[in-house]
């Protein structure tokens, strides 16, 4: 099924506006790496590494780190990464199962991705606030939409929440991955994506075109993605993970119990936040691309501007119409996405995250307080490694590290 371009009422877009996509932004690199492993974080491109193949049992192992937030990767700026390890096809079907996390199981948790052409398994944390909110702006922007068409144009039109899909074709065969929206249309050939929303915090945006190009090379339906890339500066790095236990004490922090949203100061209208002197969340900013195909051209490229968040209000006006993704006979019916309504709830979404954020560094800290000082005693040598109660425990304790 031939795939044209969705917009034929826009021009094509200069080369210069698709030169950027080999030669990033300024920005400061945040790739953290582990063996051959790689965390990718609020980066502006960080590459998706193209290292050897991981066995099964360093796949799990660099897992349960990450998972449990132990051992190499007890940072906390780690905890909100996501983990791209190196993987077969193969190898991966044997993973899942070791793992507990195959395709029938109904966890929500781990969230994970699979690039076949790439060998590429990202294992996604759960969306922060502020990722969540802008998918409510696009899914509000579409449903709006939909209020104005016929019924039985509306009864094809379906906004699809995050899901999973795994039909895929060509070098994608065997790839498996979670949109933040996918609109459906129904016709003759069954229920065909159309549209698909990326948004990426804590995923990079070299993450979120290798997702961009995975929908429309992989898929023989997708037209349209959206990316939205969001950026913290500074990125979260756990501000009292290199404190002292005297200097933790000297902020005197209450209980967690009793802190609240209420507790953080958010300055502007993007951040940063803070509480106690620190901050908990960096001032937030970001971009909108459009990704489909330019011309005959089968390859995925950007077709519109980079826009930025702070003006995209204006500068998406009409810039999406129904009549983008399916025939309809009477007008366009323009989608417009509320920004201005994002940027004025922002504030409140910064301090959720915030408060988050601090909720589990006390949290965390009272447990390491807590697990130190109900550590068993060293074994007594003289009595020999036999006689010695609770060594199972510790060793229990550190094998879960």
């Amino acid at each position: 099924m031939e795939r044209d371009n969705p917009w034929p009422q826009h021009p094509t877009p200069p080369p210069s506006l698709l030169q950027g996509l080999a030669s990033p932004p300024p920005g400061r690199s945040n790739a953290f790496t582990v063996g051959d492993s790689g965390f990718i974080g609020n980066t502006d491109v960080a590459t998706v590494r193209a290292s050897k193949f991981l066995s099964i049992q360093e796949c799990a192992h660099k897992f349960r780190e990450w998972h449990s937030g132990g051992g190499t990767l007890s940072s906390p700026k780690n905890r909100e990464k996501s983990l791209v390890l190196k993987v077969s096809a193969r190898d991966l079907v044997n993973l899942k199962e070791l793992l507990g996390i195959d395709d029938e199981s109904d966890k929500k948790f781990p969230l994970y991705t699979f690039n076949s052409a790439s060998s590429t398994l990202t294992f996604r944390c759960f969306p922060s606030p502020i990722h969540g909110q802008v998918v409510s702006t696009i899914s509000e922007g579409f449903y709006l939409a939909l209020f104005g068409l016929p019924a039985n144009t509306k009864s094809k039109i379906y906004i699809i929440a995050p899901k999973k899909y795994i039909r895929f074709y060509a070098k994608y065969d065997g790839s498996e991955i979670i949109s933040d929206i996918a609109v459906q249309i129904y016709n003759d050939m069954g229920n065909e994506v159309k549209f698909i929303l990326e948004v990426g915090l804590s995923e990079s945006y070299e993450k979120l075109v290798e997702d961009a190009q995975l929908w429309l090379e992989g898929t023989k339906t997708v037209s349209v993605v959206m990316l939205v890339k969001l950026y913290e500066d500074p990125p979260y790095n756990g501000p009292t993970h290199d404190l002292t236990d005297e200097e933790f004490n000297a902020l005197q922090f209450p209980p967690k119990n009793e802190i609240n949203q209420q507790s953080f100061v958010v300055n502007g209208q993007c951040g940063p936040a803070t509480y106690k002197g620190l901050t908990w969340v960096g001032s937030i900013s970001g971009f909108i691309e459009i990704w489909g195909f330019e011309g005959a051209s089968r390859s995925a490229c950007r077709i519109s501007d980079r826009i930025d968040l702070l003006s995209a209000d204006k500068s998406m006006e009409n810039y999406f119409s129904m009549s983008n993704f399916i025939d309809i006979a009477d007008n366009d019916h323009p989608i417009r996405f509320d920004w201005a309504t994002y940027f004025e709830n922002l504030r409140s979404h910064i301090k959720e995250l915030a408060f988050n954020r601090c909720y589990i560094t006390l949290r965390d800290r009272n447990r390491q307080v807590n697990a130190s000082s109900s550590l068993p005693a060293p074994p007594n040598r003289q009595l020999g490694e036999a006689n010695v109660t609770g060594g199972g425990e510790l060793a229990n304790i550190l094998s879960n590290l």
